[in-house]
């Protein structure tokens, strides 16, 4: 396996590239971030390395989870809209009352979509 044929996730805990110094498997690795360097124990081949350093479980899981809370996020906006219809661009002191707290759960959804895409 070559250098330019590997394929390394970014670093876990800084989201870094991973480089790879020298030839042997065992050589330097390296976060071009955040200088972590990773223990390889247990590991005898340069496939088992890599294979290692890419298998995230709970990553994955997370990040599926989060993508599956953001488009229900969306659909719980567009529901709002639709309910709202011509009251969403009304200021909410001339709304009707349970008009003005869908409009507030509306602002609270939008709010965590724009905190979640700054991230």
């Amino acid at each position: 396996m070559s250098k330019k044929a590997i394929e390394w996730r970014d670093c876990p805990i800084c989201g870094g590239k991973m480089i790879w110094e020298g030839e042997e498997w065992e050589s330097y690795f390296l976060c071009t971030e955040c200088g972590y360097s990773p223990n390889f124990e247990g590991c005898e081949t340069l496939e088992q390395a890599v294979e290692w350093w890419n298998k995230r479980p709970l990553e994955d899981q997370l990040r599926a989870r989060i993508a599956h809370l953001e488009q229900n996020i969306e659909k719980a906006k567009e529901i709002l809209e639709e309910d709202m219809g011509e009251w969403l661009p009304v200021e909410p002191l001339y709304m009707p009352d349970h008009v003005r707290a869908m409009k507030h759960a509306w602002n609270a959804l939008s709010e965590e979509v724009s905190k979640v895409g700054e991230k």
